[in-house]
């Protein structure tokens, strides 16, 4: 049974901690559920210290910027996922910082690839076997989502499929497989 609580941003699912339990490739677990939160600002430490328990799950927002705050992992995600937490990562097609905004036609026609596209990719790669969880533009559904600014809901599944292909073949390329689990989140 998954309950769920959303409370100043932060999630939190119950997870049983039974010893017999094992993760699949996909990141399921056999038994239980996983224990998790966003909290802004890297806080997740200091929930942790408040809840007296390690997260399972950690979430973080990206852009397709090719700073610090479009990598992923970036610098503030690395010693979480050091210390044996699992990244969700929601990857947006925008650059906060400037209010750039990338339509899923743009995504889809390549011509991100060699900028944010394969770099991302190799940089998810580098942190292998560890693996994360990848959702691209997540809540495309939302209010912020304008059909004038993205595309249509063809035009997200080409980019979704697009950058779902240049991943696998960046992997594919360096002989190893893929550390990604592609979440759909809408």
């Amino acid at each position: 049974m998954i309950v769920a609580f959303i409370l100043v941003g932060v999630f939190v699912v119950l997870r049983s901690h039974a010893a017999t339990c094992t993760v699949s490739s996909k990141l399921v677990p056999s038994c239980g559920d996983y224990f998790g939160a966003y909290v802004p600002s890297y806080g997740l430490t200091s929930l942790e210290a408040k809840t007296g328990r390690k997260f399972d799950v950690f979430e973080e927002y990206n852009d397709f910027s090719t700073s610090n705050n479009g990598y992923i992992p970036n610098s503030s995600d690395l010693p979480l996922i050091q210390g044996g937490r699992i990244l969700l990562d929601a990857w947006t097609p925008r650059v906060f910082s400037a209010g750039t905004t990338y339509s899923w036609s743009q995504i889809a026609s390549g011509s991100l690839d060699s900028s944010v596209i394969i770099p991302q990719a190799k940089r998810i790669m580098a942190i292998a076997p560890t693996k994360l969880f990848l959702s691209f533009d997540p809540e495309f559904d939302g209010s912020t989502h304008t059909v004038a600014a993205y595309g249509t809901p063809a035009d997200y599944v080409a980019a979704y499929q697009h950058i779902y292909n240049v991943f696998q073949s960046v992997f594919n390329a360096q002989g190893v497989a893929s550390n990604v689990v592609w979440v759909w989140t809408p």
